[in-house]
């Protein structure tokens, strides 16, 4: 079972050597660095259409945000799985 990744932000915000506020600012949307902090620490969780503004504004694929039965990645991986076609 897929779950949500409260890493994977940071984890792509590090990757970028992007700031908190300047990451939520490449999002748009009145997202702000508050925003950003708060999904890194798993105090809440983004939204479906914030998922798709960070996908949109770093050009990364959905899966990197879920984890298959609780296993946190701690890096970035671009490359399709081998099952994807």
């Amino acid at each position: 079972m897929l779950q949500y990744n409260r890493h994977a932000i940071r984890n792509l915000r590090q990757s970028k050597g992007l700031s908190l506020e300047l990451f939520a600012r490449n999002i748009g949307s009145g997202k702000n660095r508050q925003h950003v902090f708060q999904w890194e620490q798993g105090i809440r969780t983004p939204t479906i259409n914030s998922l798709l503004q960070i996908i949109n504004a770093y050009n990364v694929p959905l899966e990197i945000f879920f984890v298959q039965d609780g296993h946190h990645g701690n890096h970035i991986n671009n490359q399709r799985r081998p099952y994807e076609q």
